[in-house]
């Protein structure tokens, strides 16, 4: 608009679904979900003065969550059609920050943002009867009343303030301290469970099952440039409280349950650690190091018996290197290392017989952790010497992901004892099978830029 004021405008259509399928026989099937999103967002810059950038704006999207279905695969199946149905949803935000420079050595980053959501019609919301502990009864589901929302009539509105600070101290020309903190808020919850060895997860909008996630992050850093800026390195530490952290029951039934919302179960957690990063940027060989140390653990009434556990998404170790070396003008060769500790999950150590039905015995949530994860890649690029002085140029890329073949593990499931080619071997026995997931893949692209 003029020398100050600058806007962006930017509209959004996605879409993600994900799918699995069986083909046995008599239990083939085909499982999907997805969620679709449309969104509008307007942004506004101001540079009030040299010393002062104002950014400022708003936001409205639709969400439409499915969250999964099911239809039998195959005329022997014995499996019926169940759809979850449809989930729909308002999201809308207004933010305003301002980046602000007191000193030669002191900046400030300040805001705040509002952001709602609203969870609409068409659907029925039940209440459902309370166990002892104040918790839906997801052992004897009964349906004590229900309220029913026509298309587009708002649910629940859900308003929450979320706060920004941030200042960035210049000890001298190379080196500065960095402190933070941060409210978020996140309407949109990922509901997996570590015991279900399939990505059977799904999407599921903020609702009067569920209320918004909460999370108040600190982080203290140091920051250093080596050699005329050659190198850069970080250091880092952070402390994370969160709310509302969501999970499922003990003994849920989580395979496409009506009733799924009696399952779901709400708690705090706390997350911190220590991240390291070391940047090479100039010379033939460029890349970087990091390492992260982190711990998160969740606390939620009516899950592991209200104890605490590590959360599914908790990894102790990670480490990145990552190369690139120019050999020539032509030619440029790049690698990509990384190591992590395996997640946790949750495996049954035996298992009691009740009215004939065989029950797993579990030792607690997360109790376990897949194998370490690690994995290798590598590149070369060509660059063919008819590029110089044209207007299409082209480059070859050669590449292998998981350079030695590493089986890291996808998952862990227990079964009954079976050979390789899939006959029992005794009925009373179980056995634990480990899963893994693409194995050496060589590849090759060709790029053309004009």
């Amino acid at each position: 608009f003029s020398e100050k004021l600058f806007s962006n405008t930017t509209f959004i259509a996605s879409e993600f679904d994900y799918q699995l399928e069986s083909s046995q026989a008599s239990s083939a099937f085909d499982w999907s979900a997805g969620l679709q999103e449309f969104s509008l967002k307007q942004d506004f810059n101001f540079f009030m003065n040299p010393s002062n950038i104002l950014s400022f704006g708003v936001s409205a999207a639709y969400r439409n969550f499915l969250p999964s279905s099911i239809r039998p695969g195959s005329d022997e199946s014995y499996l019926a059609t169940i759809d979850m149905g449809q989930m729909r949803a308002m999201d809308y935000a207004a933010y305003i920050s301002n980046e602000h420079q007191l000193s030669e050595r002191l900046s400030l980053l300040y805001g705040l943002r509002l952001s709602v959501f609203q969870p609409v019609g068409e659907t029925t919301i039940y209440d459902y009867a309370k166990n002892e502990q104040g918790l839906p009864d997801n052992q004897d589901i009964n349906i004590v009343d229900s309220t029913y929302f026509g298309s587009g009539k708002v649910i629940e509105t859900f308003a929450r303030l979320e706060p920004r600070f941030s200042a960035r101290y210049l000890l001298g020309n190379d080196n500065s301290l960095k402190v933070s903190y941060n409210r978020m808020a996140q309407y949109v919850h990922l509901l997996s469970n570590s015991t279900i060895p399939v990505p059977f997860n799904t999407w599921t909008p903020s609702s009067p099952y569920l209320e918004p996630q909460m999370a108040d992050q600190v982080a203290l850093g140091y920051f250093q440039d080596f050699n005329d800026h050659m190198y850069a390195f970080s250091a880092e530490a952070y402390y994370k409280k969160m709310q509302n952290v969501t999970d499922f029951a003990d003994n849920a039934n989580l395979l496409l349950n009506p009733d799924a919302p009696a399952e779901y179960r709400q708690g705090e957690g706390e997350s911190y650690g220590l991240e390291f990063f070391l940047q090479k940027n100039k010379g033939r060989l460029t890349g970087f190091a990091s390492y992260t140390w982190s711990k998160t653990e969740v606390s939620i009434p009516g899950v592991n018996q209200g104890i605490v556990y590590p959360a599914n998404f908790d990894r102790r170790h990670v480490a990145n290197v990552v190369a690139s070396y120019t050999l020539s003008d032509r030619w440029n060769l790049g690698g990509n290392f990384t190591y992590s500790t395996g997640r946790p999950f949750t495996l049954p150590v035996g298992r009691y017989q009740f009215d004939n039905y065989n029950v797993d015995l579990y030792p607690g949530r997360n109790a376990y952790r897949l194998p370490d994860f690690h994995r290798l890649d590598l590149s070369a690029s060509l660059t063919p010497r008819k590029n110089e002085g044209r207007r299409w140029k082209t480059e070859w890329n050669f590449s292998i992901y998981n350079a030695y073949n590493r089986k890291n593990a996808f998952t862990i499931l227990t079964q009954v004892a079976q050979d390789d080619d899939g006959n029992i071997i005794d009925p009373n026995k179980k056995e634990a099978r480990m899963i893994y997931l693409f194995p050496i893949l060589p590849s090759v692209s060709y790029k053309i830029s004009f």
